[in-house]
């Protein structure tokens, strides 16, 4: 089943919602097998957002995710070039 291609927007939100707990085991799957020295505290913090989605608590998880994303990007964009 994709949820790319010729998907339309409602019938990817219908698939990924029926499909969510899948997913984040697949996530979580994937996440656990990095074994890159530079990625073991980023990917431990991934566990934690995937364990807050699959317990429900997705707010959580957007927040945390959104603090991982801003921290990734704070290390590997150059000051310069952060502004808008």
């Amino acid at each position: 089943m994709s949820v790319g291609g010729n998907c339309s927007f409602e019938r990817r939100r219908e698939i990924i919602g029926r499909r969510w707990r899948d997913i984040v085991a697949d996530c979580e799957t994937v996440i656990r097998s990095v074994d890159h020295p530079d990625l073991t505290e980023p990917s431990k913090f991934v566990v934690d957002i995937l364990a807050a989605l699959r317990d429900g608590h997705s707010t959580a998880a957007q927040a945390l995710w959104a603090n991982l994303l801003d921290t990734v990007l704070k290390c590997h964009i150059r000051p310069k070039d952060r502004s808008i």
